[in-house]
């Protein structure tokens, strides 16, 4: 199902993300092919991940995004009811997180620099061609109202 377009004064906030994103990934790489091989190994934010682990889970967004908005590939939807009270959603996108970081943890640095140079402008080619204006009409875990479906 296709969301009608956003009247011109609800769409006068979206701005070009796929020059946001751009910028990011570059910025990103730069730090990344900075970091001594101990500075992987360090604890990330996460909880029992590693700088090298939350570098991988950034890999795997970009991957799963592309397979979702650039190929329309679901292969792992979400519950059903996602608005449940009991977490569901969460639990689910968890456990999906986890179990990609965990098989990531075969990756090298190295590995996960290259993969995200090529991810991160497949991810802004694919921005690029999408209209920021168009947005989703239920993203129950987002927002109660409609929300923009590019990022």
């Amino acid at each position: 199902m296709t969301s009608p377009p956003l009247p011109a004064w609800e769409a006068e906030g979206v701005r070009d993300v796929a020059a946001l994103f751009a910028l990011e990934r570059a910025r990103l790489l730069v730090l990344l092919d900075d970091l001594l091989p101990a500075d992987w190994r360090r604890p990330s934010p996460c909880p029992g991940w590693s700088v090298l682990d939350l570098c991988a889970h950034l890999l795997g967004d970009d991957l799963g995004w592309l397979a979702r908005q650039r190929d329309h590939h679901h292969a792992t939807p979400p519950p059903a009811r996602v608005d449940q009270i009991d977490n569901g959603f969460a639990r689910w996108l968890d456990d999906l997180q986890d179990q990609w970081v965990h098989a990531a943890r075969r990756l090298s640095p190295r590995l996960v620099i290259d993969l995200r140079g090529w991810s991160g402008p497949q991810v802004v080619d694919t921005l690029a061609g999408q209209d920021p204006a168009r947005i989703e009409r239920s993203v129950s875990w987002a927002s109660p109202g409609p929300v923009p479906r590019l990022a």
